[in-house]
């Protein structure tokens, strides 16, 4: 049986939800930026042994695509995620420990373009795992091109 990330304990204020497992206090003052690789990276991380976990919605992923990598896809927040909410966060982290993810295992974490992964990221990295946002995300933009471009022109090359 795999390893559970350790209980978590919901704490109700007169402000805010907290979440608190292993001491972790995860609101917003007490966060930063979580490291970030490249979509060209990301084959070789999860070569390597680390999780890709693709946090989009279901409607951005059913109307994108999912990766041709191996990944585990646990949403955070809604379709129309704006910013990380309490509800959000809570739903995330019992999610994710509904699945495979060991502990010190390397979390590459990815969105359409990036900005909802680094949330997901920095509650991560507040919950002690090892979590890497994907820059460009899955579709790319002003950062660079995406997992899902760079993972078309890689099926488009000729085999050596």
């Amino acid at each position: 049986m795999a390893a559970r990330p350790p209980m978590l304990q919901v704490i109700l204020t007169a402000s805010s939800l907290m979440l608190v497992a292993c001491g972790a206090d995860l609101r917003s003052q007490d966060r930063v930026q979580p490291p970030e690789m490249t979509a060209a990276d990301v084959a070789g991380a999860v070569r390597g042994g680390a999780v890709l976990l693709d946090v989009r919605g279901g409607t951005e992923r059913n109307r994108d695509g999912a990766s041709r990598l191996p990944h585990i896809w646990v949403t955070f927040g809604s379709d129309h995620w704006r910013r990380s909410e309490p509800a959000d966060v809570a739903s995330f982290v019992h999610h994710l420990s509904q699945t495979a993810v060991l502990p010190g295992q390397r979390l590459v974490v990815l969105c359409s373009v990036g900005v909802r992964s680094a949330a997901a990221a920095d509650t991560l990295m507040a919950l002690g795992h090892d979590a890497v946002n994907i820059r460009e995300g899955w579709l790319g933009g002003a950062a660079g091109i995406g997992l899902r471009d760079l993972e078309d022109m890689q099926s488009e090359e000729p085999d050596s």
